[in-house]
């Protein structure tokens, strides 16, 4: 308890600040080489009605997302009706640069496909926001979905690769990409936001499906003693007992080498300021015409 707290006031800054780049960049470490998309063929369409714009600068598209609607935006399409093949990859990224010198932005990519049979449509996304002014790059991760899975797990948020369910899309028949913002008339400064889009390629190696996502008696249980996903590896994977053990040890000498956290209580609340009614649980509260979390003691 004591280290989450430390860790979460220590990293709330930066969070505040939209700067998740050194996480960012674990996340997709494994995602070296990458594979230009070549888009001259594809003729660009935008939707979202009069409030939008796409001017095509060399390589780059400098996008307006504006009116009414709730997900303008706009996209890409594979020539001739056709279907791009994205399966030697595992992920799509693109430049994207906020060209807004004083408000925040938040841009969507997606990638649309279909199955052979033209029956069921999977798509995946991810999303990036970005500080005025700033250029970040946009990755949206993918699984893929196995002909000869028998694994189902439809109550799951996401599954593990192969099977058929979030992240995982038919890469092998994308119908389209997008990129796309929320509500620019709430979310964007002036009612739009404006952002240009470059670099459009593919990143990663596909080297199979690790689990046993055809042959359920091979794949379940899939959880283990220790809570831990089985089909996977990780470095921090606890496999016995001593790692926890191990793991309590390196917990406490990290500790160690942090400072104290001055005039915080036991939940990391205010100590020297505002004393609320304390009630025994977090909640919040409006202190001085402003929203704040009040920790049990009543410290904001």
């Amino acid at each position: 308890m004591q280290r989450i707290k430390q860790t979460l006031l220590a990293a709330l800054p930066g969070i505040l600040l939209g700067s998740g780049v050194a996480m960012e960049a674990r996340l997709f470490a494994g995602a070296q080489v990458e594979f230009p998309m070549t888009l001259k063929e594809s003729v660009p369409c935008r939707w979202g009605g009069a409030g939008c714009s796409l001017v095509q600068e060399k390589d780059a598209y400098i996008i307006t997302l504006g009116g009414g609607d709730t997900w303008p935006g706009v996209a890409f399409n594979p020539p001739d009706n056709g279907f791009w093949d994205f399966s030697p990859q595992t992920m799509l990224l693109a430049e994207v640069e906020n060209l807004d010198p004083a408000g925040q932005c938040e841009i969507h990519g997606r990638i649309y496909t279909v199955s052979a049979d033209g029956k069921e449509k999977f798509s995946v996304f991810n999303s990036v926001v970005l500080n005025p002014g700033e250029t970040r790059t946009l990755k949206v991760p993918f699984g893929r979905i196995l002909a000869d899975a028998r694994v189902e797990l439809p109550k799951l948020k996401a599954g593990p690769d192969g099977i058929k369910g979030v992240p995982n899309i038919y890469p092998e028949r994308v119908t389209s990409i997008s990129f796309y913002a929320r509500a620019p008339f709430l979310y964007g400064r002036n009612g739009s936001v404006k952002f240009r889009l470059s670099g459009i390629r593919l990143a990663g190696e596909f080297k199979g499906v690790a689990a046993p996502v055809t042959d359920p008696a091979k794949f379940f249980p899939f959880i283990d003693r220790y809570g831990q996903y089985v089909h996977g590896s990780w470095s921090e994977k606890i496999r016995e007992d001593a790692d926890l053990t191990r793991h309590r040890a390196e917990e406490a000498a990290e500790l160690a080498q942090l400072p104290e956290i001055a005039a915080r209580n036991l939940y990391g609340g205010w100590e020297n300021g505002p004393a609320l009614k304390a009630t025994g649980f977090f909640r919040v509260e409006k202190v001085q015409g402003k929203w704040w979390l009040v920790d049990p003691a009543g410290k904001l």
